[in-house]
């Protein structure tokens, strides 16, 4: 039986490798340039048959892309840089809560400047992951920390107008909570990138050439796990920040009218 199905595996492979636990028929040339690689185990026959494909390449939608990230980068570069300048040559701002959180909220846009838009400019014009899975990890945590600072950052300004618009008589004290409240989002938004961290690492891509990614493929061992994250990520970014900006704005409306 085992000389039947070598004799009927000889036209399918070129170089037949065999081991203790299984035997690997790979075929490289065929017509298409894919690889064809055949798993055969001592117990079965022909199974798992995949065609590796190219890895993408640069393209002209790569090159405008990454010009578009580039020049965007360069403009919140300039701007968030300018804005906290502005805000330290005059003294009499450093006080109030106001311009406080507009400097961190530029200091927030800085991050997302750099983790972001750079990162992902350059990582556009180099197609794959070149920086090992420590700094994929890296990369990954900072972006996901710079969004949930901006965000948290104007979830601070919006209750910052209504208390002042509430209780103007009471700003020593509102700034004293405003201080306390960047302390609490910058280490709620340094807690929540964490799993960011855990779940993107870099993988070897199924291609013919050797090809690295940083993904989070293989990471979640059923699909309601990914769910539950992107859920969780989305209602602390997006839907809650939303919710509460939306009441204080409207707190304040009612108040001044």
């Amino acid at each position: 039986m085992w000389l039947g199905s070598q004799t009927a595996l000889s036209n399918l492979t070129e170089d037949i490798t065999v081991t203790s636990l299984e035997m690997n028929y790979t075929e490289t040339s065929l017509k298409n340039d894919c690889d064809y690689k055949f798993n055969i185990s001592l117990n079965e026959s022909l199974h798992n048959a995949t065609c590796l494909e190219q890895a993408p390449q640069f393209t002209v939608e790569s090159m405008i892309r990454g010009s578009v990230l580039s020049i965007m980068a360069i403009l919140s570069l300039i701007g968030n840089t300018a804005t906290i300048i502005s805000i330290a040559r005059q003294r009499s701002r450093l006080n109030s809560t106001v311009y406080i959180l507009i400097r961190h909220l530029s200091i927030a846009d800085l991050f997302v400047t750099f983790a972001c838009t750079v990162t992902e400019a350059v990582w556009t014009y180099t197609v794959q992951w070149y920086g090992g899975n420590v700094l994929c990890k890296l990369m990954k945590y900072l972006q996901m920390f710079s969004l949930h600072l901006s965000t948290f950052i104007l979830v601070l300004i919006g209750m910052d107008r209504y208390y002042a618009v509430k209780y103007p008589m009471r700003r020593s004290d509102i700034r004293k909570y405003i201080g306390y409240g960047i302390i609490f989002i910058w280490t709620l938004s340094g807690i929540f990138s964490i799993p960011q961290a855990v779940v993107f690492h870099v993988l070897k891509g199924p291609f013919t050439e050797e090809f690295y990614q940083c993904v989070t493929y293989g990471t979640y061992s059923a699909h309601w796990q990914e769910h539950l994250y992107m859920s969780f990520g989305l209602t602390c970014m997006f839907i809650l920040p939303l919710v509460i900006l939306t009441a204080t704005y409207v707190s304040t409306f009612i108040t001044l009218k």
